[in-house]
């Protein structure tokens, strides 16, 4: 017989605070604690659960009793259905107000340290039409509008072209208007879906791995100038190539395309061919004085106001004066490493994406910079193969680790190397924080700030500066 799965209904929630992928922690009259989806902080609701996680009931708001004072409304047709965005409906100062306090908190409670300055929340230059980078998907899985559901409409067009709804991978919202990249962005997306459907190119059907036109990457930079990468589930037809030629004799702003052909079962592209079909191999943008060029597959901030902040505030806190080295670990397309790079004596970048390898290298001679050494290779391999140890010892550690944080050997190649102080980039507060508990072992951490990189969304960066004391 099938196990029953428990369930639970909650007549009385009180939303407290934000969590991480844009759930919420609610509090019941009882003390207990769960996470909440679909409500804000200061919403009062009723909700059902149906599974726990990690010891907490996984609750969806049903009913608002009390709706909280900070809502406000979304700017967005798809909001609710579209996973691009969670917080459009949470006034923006709140929004900031619970990003900072959750870098706070975190750090405190995981990596059990009080004693540092905090620094407010620095927020994004730009709310909306901030992104330089969108993907895009196919489907022949159309998710159905709300309208949709409750009156029952037929479907007068299948599949679409835009993002997933949360949970659901084989689904898309079709997009109309994106407010996180620029109007013209959005205007050539649904100018390539209707062509499509006139050319009688099939969508992608995620579920049985067939169909013609499988996902759509948008590069823009300050110029406005755009490049577009199609990839195909199947070899390209006649009638795709038409798509690609229309497209850009339509949009004059379109200044580069390139083809992928990805048959496999999953997304990635960084490992298929990307063939340019029209215009420039690269964009070219800039942070503060460096110039970059951006390839169809290359790592770059998408948030690139917010970027430049940031990248300023590693930079003074770096505190070199000519006489450094420097490690930039984690490095990608050496952006870092080339920002800070006049002030350092000789730099050792470390990236374990060839690829990222070779656009660093080449952004490097694009600015004239030729004291960066790039290293390939994930760090806790190269450090337990001991790869690195015939290096100098770095005076400074910039370090930038994807959301799990840094390999507890990398963590001890740090201490061993005793730099002087350590700059950490972090896009998870709770890794971060759990790496400089890790480094308390000779660091002090002496200042956190947050960053907020992506807005109306859950993600929060944060710079920690740590300093080595011998007694500490």
């Amino acid at each position: 017989m099938a196990r029953k799965r428990k369930s639970k209904e909650f007549d009385h929630i009180e939303i407290v605070d934000i969590a991480a992928r844009g759930k919420c922690i609610g509090k019941t009259p009882e003390g207990e604690i769960v996470l909440v989806d679909g409500a804000i902080p200061g919403d009062i609701i009723r909700g059902d659960a149906r599974r726990k996680k990690k010891g907490l009931w996984q609750v969806r708001a049903k009913e608002f009793i009390t709706p909280s004072p900070y809502r406000i409304q979304p700017r967005c047709d798809h909001f609710g259905s579209c996973g691009g965005c969670k917080w459009q409906n949470l006034d923006m100062s709140q929004q900031l107000h619970f990003k900072e306090k959750q870098v706070l908190e975190t750090m405190k409670r995981v990596g059990g340290v009080s004693n540092f300055e905090f620094k407010s929340i620095v927020p994004s230059p730009k709310l909306y039409a901030f992104r330089n980078k969108m993907e895009f998907s196919f489907s022949t899985h159309r998710w159905k509008t709300q309208d949709e559901v409750a009156t029952s409409k037929s479907i007068s067009k299948s599949g679409g072209l835009g993002l997933h709804p949360p949970g659901w991978f084989q689904k898309v919202v079709d997009l109309e208007t994106c407010h996180l990249i620029p109007d013209n962005i959005n205007r050539i997306r649904n100018f390539i879906r209707e062509r499509s459907r006139q050319l009688e190119l099939s969508f992608y059907d995620p579920l049985k791995h067939e169909g013609i036109m499988r996902n759509l990457i948008f590069r823009v930079n300050r110029k406005n100038e755009i490049m577009l990468v199609f990839i195909f589930g199947s070899t390209i037809p006649e009638a795709g190539r038409q798509l690609m030629v229309s497209t850009q004799q339509t949009f004059t702003n379109i200044v580069s395309i390139y083809s992928v052909v990805n048959e496999k079962v999953n997304d990635s592209i960084y490992d298929l061919y990307a063939n340019k079909e029209f215009g420039e191999d690269y964009l070219s943008e800039s942070i503060g004085d460096v110039n970059f060029t951006i390839g169809p597959k290359s790592f770059f901030q998408t948030n690139i106001y917010q970027t430049e902040q940031l990248y300023a505030t590693v930079k003074s806190l770096a505190r070199m004066t000519g006489n450094e080295i420097v490690y930039d670990l984690y490095s990608g397309i050496g952006s870092i490493a080339l920002y800070v790079s006049a002030g350092a004596r000789s730099i050792i970048a470390i990236e374990d994406v060839k690829e990222a390898v070779e656009d660093a290298k080449l952004n490097a001679e694009l600015n004239g910079v030729e004291h960066i050494k790039y290293y390939t290779g994930k760090m806790e391999h190269l450090v337990q193969q001991n790869d690195l140890d015939a290096l100098p010892r770095p005076d400074v550690v910039i370090t930038d680790p994807p959301r799990a944080g840094m390999h507890k050997a990398v963590v001890q190649f740090i201490l061993k190397q005793e730099p002087r102080r350590i700059v950490y980039v972090s896009c998870d507060p709770s890794t971060q924080a759990r790496d400089v508990n890790l480094l308390s072992e000779k660091y002090k951490l002496v200042s956190l700030q947050p960053f907020d990189m992506f807005p109306h969304t859950s993600h929060i960066e944060a710079v920690a500066l740590l300093e080595y004391t011998k007694n500490n």
